[in-house]
Formats: C-alpha cells, structure tokens, sequence
C-alpha cells in the first residue's frame, strides 16, 4: 500500500489541474462567445446599413456618401525677414 501523504498529495494536485483545466474551458468558452456576438453584431448593422441605402434610393433621396471636406492649409504668417541683431559682448570682451 502506498504511503497517505502521497495519495493526498496526488489528489491535491491533480485536483488543482482538473480546475485550472476547467477554467481554462470556461475562459476560452468565453471568449469565443465574444467574438461571435462582436460578428453577429457587425453582420446586423451591415445588413441595417444596406437595408436603410436601398430604402433612400428608393424614396428618390441621394444616396451618395458624404464626405467631409478636408480642412483648409492655415495660412502661415510671414515673418520679415530681418538680420540678426547683434549683442552686446560681456566686459571685457569684443563685441561681434
């Protein structure tokens, strides 16, 4: 017969796996699920935003896609152009 410490040993541990092993089902379970209602979710409002076109063009209103215009280039300021003013040299020193 083995030894009782090994056994709950044993038990302890793969006990710990089968959970984390659940887990892991469970996370992944999840995600999937996320990522499926985030599908079904797109394909819905593909198929509203196809629905609600057809229906535009068929009252007569334009069905064109508005675009904003890009803004216009800010004008620069032209700054004169000037020479550098000269500074005064420390004492003792020639200015240049």
């Amino acid at each position: 017969m083995q030894d009782p410490t090994t056994i709950a040993l044993n038990l302890t541990f793969f006990g710990t796996l089968g959970v984390a092993f659940a887990m892991f089902i469970g996370l992944f379970a999840v995600f999937v699920l996320t990522l499926v209602i985030a599908g079904v979710g797109r394909l819905v409002a593909t198929i509203a935003f196809a629905v609600a076109q057809g229906l535009s063009r068929a009252a007569g209103a334009a069905a064109a896609v508005v675009r904003p215009t890009p803004p216009a280039p800010a004008a620069r300021a032209a700054a004169p152009a000037t020479a550098p003013a000269k500074t005064e040299a420390a004492p003792g020193r020639k200015a240049g």
